[in-house]
């Protein structure tokens, strides 16, 4: 996100911003269900190693991809939706052009499958 030339006032502006997607990121984030939240809280939030996050969760390697491939599914669903009603881009919240997001600078796992 760009936030204008720096100033007491844009950079208060910027860090309002930042705290209100973070809130919108959490708040979606909450209605994952418990599988789901677990999977992005661990890999995203806490970058921790796919492996480890697999691990905590029980999973194999590709049921623990198929769950944040669905995880990230429904958050692009959950953000849109709320966009459409508040008139807000996806594009401050790391979701690009191709669906993809990135949380904490790592990129979401992709298969490559019909992508």
């Amino acid at each position: 996100m760009t936030c204008g030339p720096s100033n007491d006032q844009s950079n208060f502006i910027c860090r309002e911003r930042l705290r209100e997607e973070h809130q919108r990121v959490h708040a979606a984030i909450a209605q994952l269900g418990d599988k789901e939240r677990l999977a992005v809280h661990i890999f995203y939030l806490c970058e921790e190693p796919a492996e480890v996050a697999r691990q905590a969760l029980g999973l194999s390697a590709s049921g623990f991809y198929k769950i944040i491939e669905n995880a990230r599914s429904r958050l692009k669903a959950i953000l849109t939706q709320q966009d459409c009603h508040s008139g807000l881009g996806l594009g401050s919240f790391g979701v690009q052009n191709s669906g993809h997001a990135v949380w904490s600078g790592r990129p979401a796992f992709s298969t490559g499958a019909g992508e």
